[in-house]
């Protein structure tokens, strides 16, 4: 057959593939009437859904979508948000200025803001000779993914935090420069200037033009909300939350360039200046050239109307279609979100609820894990997350989270599987399936009691699957110890799509997790601290049950966006395996 033989060359002809195409379909439409029971039928389909596929599997991003984001989508963010970045900029710099002065009238200042243990470190290091030894204690590799993973952990922190009207984005960049010019004077006031500043603005060129710029989008993110425009305050966010998150992903291979320079070159103080310097200014010409220059000339003859974004019609109310079609990353997010506009509020209440009875059960129920945790208390949540997943010290946990996650996991499936199958919307208790959850669960948690690289080798491999045949499982109304089969046929020849998918909804996860983490946290328990009277033990364990109250919550709110993103993957791989949207489109030809 012509169809066939198209299929299987290497070149095609587009007019002759879709004239095919449509005469395949035809006879196929024919065939389903007419021959219903003939093998005629089956072939015309598999032949029908081969081109289907072939088309679908083919769909790549053009390469230069990736170019055009560097020349053209996120210089045009930096131009029209000049006073963004103009505004991150004088604040950072007055904020130095701030750090310097202080420094000069208040000889301990620097202690305030640096901590003693740095500044008795740094002094015995230049009574040493070598003032810059700091740079040289870890190894390169170690040094590299450490500095890289606190940088991009401080740029996250300084973007996302814009979203609280862009208050916090600017405490951060407030915070850093003082810090940094308290740094810096504390080299100066030793008579220290030139090598300090050869060996720091290194890499801290880079580094702290990153901070600035990730202030900046943090003030982009922020303006959505408080100044809407035109626009409803939805709309608006949604708007410039696009335009910060473009501006934040542009500088992390930025942030990555400075820890390379960090790591690997900066520890060479016996450098030539003339080299160091020759960095120096090379690494500013760049920033200056592609954040200020290069969008200037680029786009300073259009207008700046041109660049506004067309006013979204959807509206909160949009329908959620679950239908067979092949779906890409970006339809999975789309979906997601809208789905979780609709759907969120009353998962909340139910993992708020779940969470307030499995708290206090581990906090005061379990003494010896709570007396371990109060050993190792740490103001961070997301630090403290680890300590309720300790299966191997404390292995009863492994059956009280395991059912805590149950519970949040099936009232999610359960309401997304009555929203795919088109049934009212209701929670109600199926045994089966509870029981299926359960043990899913504990599946899910074995990993757990594995370290390093073999735990996260397992939850790589192990917990897509499981996320997947989970979702099916209540789409499909059964058990899922009589799904296995069918999940494996779906996911055959499909598994490292799901194992990608997978981990790019993990590490959006752990992005908001991680914000979570911010600084305002910090805040809240200082705040109990300075107003509530009591002994020291007892608000360090009010302050533990508040930070183990977060963690456990947060952590029930990055469920869905793995659940749920898996679970639209599932369609996608139904309509790959089974064509059922193809037979739909087929049927109204």
């Amino acid at each position: 057959m012509e169809l066939e033989r198209m299929l299987q060359s290497e070149r095609k002809n587009p007019d002759r593939l879709s004239s095919l195409f449509i005469q395949v379909t035809d006879d196929l439409s024919y065939s389903r009437t007419f021959y219903q029971n003939r093998s005629i039928r089956v072939y015309l389909n598999n032949i029908a859904q081969q081109l289907f596929y072939n088309v679908y599997k083919n769909r790549k991003i053009k390469k230069s979508t990736f170019i055009n984001f560097w020349t053209e989508s996120l210089p045009a963010v930096v131009y029209t948000s000049y006073r963004e970045l103009l505004i991150a900029l004088l604040l950072f710099v007055l904020a130095m200025t701030i750090g310097i002065v202080s420094s000069v009238h208040d000889p301990n200042f620097s202690r305030t803001i640096l901590g003693d243990g740095y500044v008795q470190m740094t002094m015995e290091n230049i009574e040493s000779g070598d003032p810059m030894a700091v740079y040289k204690k870890m190894n390169e590799l170690d040094m590299f993914f450490g500095i890289t993973l606190n940088n991009l952990r401080v740029s996250f922190r300084t973007f996302i935090l814009g979203i609280f009207f862009s208050i916090g984005s600017a405490a951060i960049l407030f915070y850093n420069g003082i810090m940094v010019g308290t740094f810096q004077y504390f080299f100066i006031e030793r008579g220290l200037f030139r090598e300090s500043f050869l060996t720091i603005w290194l890499h801290g060129t880079i580094e702290i033009s990153c901070i600035i710029l990730a202030g900046a989008a943090g003030l982009i993110l922020g303006k959505g909300l408080v100044f809407p425009g035109t626009y409803t305050r939805l709309q608006a966010m949604q708007v410039s939350a696009r335009k910060g998150l473009k501006l934040f992903l542009g500088i992390v291979p930025l942030i990555v360039l400075a820890a390379t320079i960090e790591s690997f070159f900066t520890r060479y103080t016996e450098a030539p200046d003339a080299l160091r310097l020759l960095v120096i200014v090379g690494s500013l010409a760049f920033i200056l050239f592609y954040f200020v220059l290069y969008p200037y000339v680029k786009f300073r003859n259009r207008p700046m109307q041109s660049f506004m974004e067309k006013r979204s019609t959807s509206s909160p109310e949009e329908k959620i279609e679950f239908y067979d079609k092949i779906r890409n990353n970006s339809d999975i997010f789309k979906e997601l979100f809208l789905y979780g506009k609709g759907n969120f509020t009353s998962y909340i209440r139910i993992a708020l609820i779940s969470t307030l009875v499995y708290v206090p059960i581990v906090f005061f129920v379990f003494r010896d894990y709570s007396g371990a945790m109060m050993d190792s208390y740490q103001i961070w949540f997301f630090q403290s997350l680890p300590g309720l997943m300790d299966y191997a010290t404390y292995p009863i946990l492994y059956f009280v989270n395991s059912l805590y996650v149950s519970v949040n996991l099936y009232a999610f499936y359960l309401r997304f599987s009555q929203r795919a199958n088109e049934k009212s919307v209701r929670l109600f208790f199926q045994g089966d399936m509870a029981l299926s959850m359960l043990f899913s669960v504990m599946l899910l948690n074995l990993p757990l009691f594995a370290e390093g690289t073999l735990c996260f080798l397992l939850i790589l491999v192990l917990y897509p699957l499981i996320f997947f045949t989970m979702g099916l499982s209540f789409i499909e109304s059964r058990p899922i110890y009589r799904t296995i089969g069918r999940s494996y046929r779906l996911l055959l020849g499909n598994i490292m799509q799901l194992l990608g998918v997978f981990a790019l909804l993990g590490f959006i996860s752990f992005l908001l997790f991680f914000a979570m983490s911010s600084p305002l946290i910090a805040f809240y328990l200082e705040v109990i601290q300075w107003n509530i009277s009591a002994e020291f033990v007892h608000l360090q364990t009010l302050m533990l049950l508040i930070n183990l109250l977060t963690s456990a919550f947060g952590f029930t709110m990055i469920l869905p966006i793995i659940a749920g993103g898996l679970g639209f993957q599932y369609f996608s791989f139904r309509e790959i395996n089974e064509a059922k949207g193809l037979h739909q489109l087929i049927a109204r030809i």
